[in-house]
């Protein structure tokens, strides 16, 4: 029998049938009732909207599976869910939610989703690829890194040098756009140090330089070939001429590689980053990196006649008090009206030279929003000064001057660049580093050198 009940504030107990609550009714549980459904399903049927307000505490408990099925469901706070929650559809995070995951739980993103990240995330990966787009700062801890790029290589014509025993110019084809590096395959049996390559239009030195890898022995599809790899700036030069004495026929491959993608690796002095170059298929890949440190550098240069009998020609010293230069490179090469071979020598001094012509070249900032603050004492001396105290010989190498437009080969030394070096360190004022050619005539001698060092 079904009845309406229009107004009933008593208890009502329904031991069996069906209850039906239509219209626009309210129904209101109050006090804290228990509310237990033995068996059977529970239905709420239509578009209903079931509000649960204030802050009531809801539990699941047991295994019960949840299901939403089609349509929205909106849900505006979740504090805490202790139990694992399988979704199969999609979920979608509108607005400005904030999601803090904590602890260390598991994660997994599965099929190929995009995920957006700002702000700082500790990821861990163990497996899978990862892409990044945009410029994020990526900071990698107490982790080997292997970065591969696509630097695909051009073969480009060879050179043929006949081998009459004279200096001989051959130069290259145009570059592609894009070439950052040129391989040359010679002979093994051939003098690398009777090869020069320069910049046709610039007649920058490429070769020899400190940036050059050598490939020794008999890479895969080089063979009985050395090779060398020599970064270019292509924005610069097109072509590029390769000057070689040879008594022999020689045939020199060349191969040019091109930028596709940038890697660019930062990091302090105190934690150096290993480049290690491979070889496959044929394919010789170069890594081009670039190490901004934190110091300040200088670069200083110049050109000049040193003297006859030269001794010191080239010194450096620090003007202040309290501060540190630190010498990582140098450079000297030299032509004259007759070839000769010489010793340069760097030394290192504790008192200043004095007298002769000194003549003082300007140290510049590599990076012209880094003032200098004190500039390194530089000068090269026209006329022999007065030597100051000596503390050692730090180096020294055999230089060859050749006669009047022929190319020099130059001599150059590295300090600081292998993970645990240092630089030559003067820190007093009264330390001086010098170049020193040990008392050595040349007839026309005209001579280039490059100090580069940084700031402490």
């Amino acid at each position: 029998m079904a009845a309406d009940i229009q107004d009933w504030s008593q208890a009502v107990n329904v031991v069996g049938g069906s209850v039906t609550i239509s219209g626009i009714a309210t129904v209101t549980i109050s006090g804290t009732p228990s509310v237990t459904v033995a068996s059977g399903t529970i239905s709420i049927g239509n578009t209903p909207s079931v509000t649960i307000s204030g802050t009531p505490s809801v539990s699941i408990s047991g295994t019960p599976t949840v299901i939403l099925g089609a349509g929205v469901a909106s849900i505006g706070s979740i504090s805490a869910i202790g139990s694992t929650v399988t979704v199969a559809g999609t979920i979608n995070i509108g607005n400005t939610p904030a999601v803090t995951i904590s602890g260390t739980p598991t994660v997994n993103i599965g099929n190929s989703p995009t995920v957006s990240v700002s702000g700082t995330v500790n990821v861990s990966i163990t497996s899978g690829s990862v892409s990044i787009t945009g410029t994020p700062n990526i900071n990698i801890l107490s982790q080997s890194v292997t970065v591969a790029t696509n630097q695909p290589q051009v073969a480009m014509t060879d050179l043929s040098f006949t081998g009459t025993g004279a200096p001989q110019t051959v130069t290259t084809a145009a570059v592609p756009t894009g070439t950052h590096t040129l391989l040359f395959a010679i002979s093994t049996s051939f003098p690398l140090n009777a090869v020069t390559v320069k910049g046709h239009t610039t007649g920058i030195i490429y070769w020899p330089s400190s940036l050059n890898f050598i490939f020794g022995g008999t890479a895969p599809g080089w063979p009985n070939q050395q090779v060398i790899a020599v970064p270019i700036s292509s924005a610069q030069d097109s072509t590029y001429d390769v000057v070689a004495t040879t008594t022999h026929a020689t045939t020199v491959k060349v191969t040019a590689v091109l930028d596709t993608q940038t890697v660019v690796v930062t990091g302090s002095p105190f934690s150096p980053v290993y480049i290690a170059n491979s070889t496959k298929d044929g394919q010789l890949p170069i890594v081009t990196t670039r190490w901004d440190g934190p110091k300040t550098t200088f670069r200083v240069s110049g050109n000049f006649v040193p003297p006859a009998a030269a001794t010191d020609v080239v010194v450096i010293s620090m003007p202040v008090g309290g501060r540190t230069i630190r010498v990582t490179r140098l450079y000297v090469a030299m032509v004259s009206t007759t070839a000769a071979n010489l010793f340069v020598f760097l030394l290192l001094r504790s008192t200043l030279d004095t007298a002769g012509t000194a003549v003082a070249d300007t140290a510049i900032s590599l990076d012209q929003s880094e003032l200098l603050g004190f500039a390194p004492v530089v000068n090269h001396y026209t006329a022999n000064p007065t030597l100051g105290t000596l503390v050692g010989i730090i180096g020294r190498k055999l230089l060859f001057s050749p006669v009047g437009a022929a190319l020099p080969l130059g001599v150059e030394w590295l300090f600081g660049d292998g993970p645990a070096g240092k630089g030559i360190v003067l820190s007093t004022t009264t330390q001086q580093l010098a170049i020193n050619f040990g008392g050595a005539t040349v007839a026309g001698p005209n001579m280039i050198y490059e100090i580069e060092g940084t700031l402490d």
